[in-house]
């Protein structure tokens, strides 16, 4: 038997759930611009910064930064198909969904916390290696990199 609950007030608690979903869609949508703002870096203003003490270090993050990447498209697709089907519910006009709704709702929000700690540990990464290329190149040219 699965566990339902149920609640006059519930419908506006899957408004709520549904509202919050929306919101991660379009914070996914932001760290796609982040992800596009920190590849471009590395293609217009970090070739000043490429040593052969930075190139392992570039390729890391580059790779990191696909990997999050890959992991955004499929949160994104997760979360939409989890949004039609809070919409299924809210249809329903029934206040009785199982538990599993619930949980896939934690489960979702743990990877989206996940990712964005991930992107703001390469970003992290990116600026230090930015400001140890600036001091140990005086002459490296700022404007490239800023």
């Amino acid at each position: 038997m699965m566990k339902t609950i149920n609640d006059n007030g519930l419908n506006t608690e899957l408004q709520e759930l549904y509202l919050v979903n929306k919101q991660w869609l379009q914070d996914l949508e932001f760290l796609d611009t982040e992800l596009r703002f920190l590849e471009n870096r590395f293609a217009e203003s970090f070739a000043p910064l490429m040593s052969k003490n930075n190139v392992a270090t570039m390729k890391e993050l580059l790779m990191a930064a696909t990997s999050i990447d890959k992991v955004n498209l499929l949160l994104k697709k997760e979360i939409h198909s989890f949004l039609k089907q809070i919409e299924g519910q809210l249809l329903k006009q029934e206040a009785d969904f199982g538990m599993e709704l619930l949980e896939r709702h934690a489960q979702l929000m743990n990877e989206i916390t996940e990712i964005m700690q991930a992107y703001h540990l390469v970003k992290s990464k990116v600026f230090k290696l930015a400001q140890k290329a600036l001091k140990s190149d005086p002459y490296l040219n700022v404007s490239a990199i800023g």
